[in-house]
């Protein structure tokens, strides 16, 4: 399979002008996309052309969002120290939950909530009841995911590894090597591990083991300080990635390479100027 990138589109400015830094994000069944904005307190709601449906103003900066089946959106709000629970059809909060420290990556794996708190993760059942705290090493865990036999996979602050945790509490450490510099967002599908790498402008694919790694889609492809990554509910194939430091979105689709380039990429704004992120990258982790 080989990487065909469908969309492109600018994220609105917050109040007074802030720029958004957009480090969590959803697609939904019906290709909506939710986007949590941890330079604004807002979470948006875009429809899958780009064009910007709803804007939710929060008490807090969020940092990562996940979906409950109750259609329950569960974000981390690091500033806060807690976690918020906020009805999809509704936009209204119904729950917080204070964790006592820095949250920021959070993801779902069998029925909990796993939530990247730098120095330790906590688990939480899907109403919002702690149950247990991990202690981890070598890392201020940041952005999480789990796969489908519930292990986990987290990145950390300044570091260009993969750390695992197994469902049987093995810890192991993936490199990245050259490929990766500065990882951040990470999914699993497939058994395959995608990883994205904020200053060396990539996507890379990983085998859950290790023992393979190539990098899926570079600077070369349009990527300029890449951020958050989340797969699509609405199709296998298709992915989206935060890009020009959380200012744009881009949509992606993994597909047949002997229907490569049949389609066209469609942008509804101008990328971000280079010479404006420059100016923010030190104001952001």
């Amino acid at each position: 399979m080989e990487i065909e990138i469908r969309k492109i589109f600018g994220v609105k400015r917050g109040s007074n002008d802030k720029s958004p830094w957009i480090t969590g994000a959803l697609c939904l069944h019906d290709d909506r996309v939710i986007l949590a904005d941890s330079n604004n307190p807002r979470i948006l709601l875009y429809d899958g052309e780009g064009s910007l449906l709803n804007e939710i103003s929060l008490f807090g900066n969020p940092r990562d969002v996940v979906l409950l089946e109750n259609s329950q959106l569960v974000m981390t709000l690091p500033n806060e120290l807690m976690i918020l629970f906020l009805d999809l059809e509704t936009f209204k909060v119904t729950k917080t939950v204070h964790v006592g420290y820095e949250c920021f990556g959070i993801t779902l794996v069998g029925k909990k909530l796993v939530v990247a708190c730098g120095t330790h993760l906590t688990t939480l059942d899907v109403n919002g009841e702690i149950l247990n705290t991990t202690p981890i090493r070598d890392c201020s865990a940041r952005y999480i995911c789990g796969d489908d036999n519930e292990n986990l996979y987290f990145t950390g602050w300044n570091t260009d590894a993969i750390h695992c945790i197994s469902t049987y509490g093995t810890y192991s450490i993936m490199p990245g090597n050259a490929l990766l510099k500065f990882c951040r967002g990470l999914v699993v599908l497939n058994e395959i591990l995608f990883v994205v790498g904020r200053w060396s402008n990539n996507i890379v694919r990983f085998s859950l083991n290790g023992d393979h790694k190539e990098p899926i889609l570079t600077k070369a492809d349009g990527l300029d300080v890449p951020v958050a990554m989340t797969l699509s509910r609405n199709s296998t194939n298709k992915f989206l990635v935060t890009n020009n430091n959380g200012r744009s979105v881009v949509i992606c689709e993994m597909v047949d390479p002997a229907s490569k380039g049949q389609t066209q990429v469609t942008e509804n704004e101008s990328k971000c100027p280079k010479e404006e992120i420059e100016q923010e990258l030190v104001n952001s982790d």
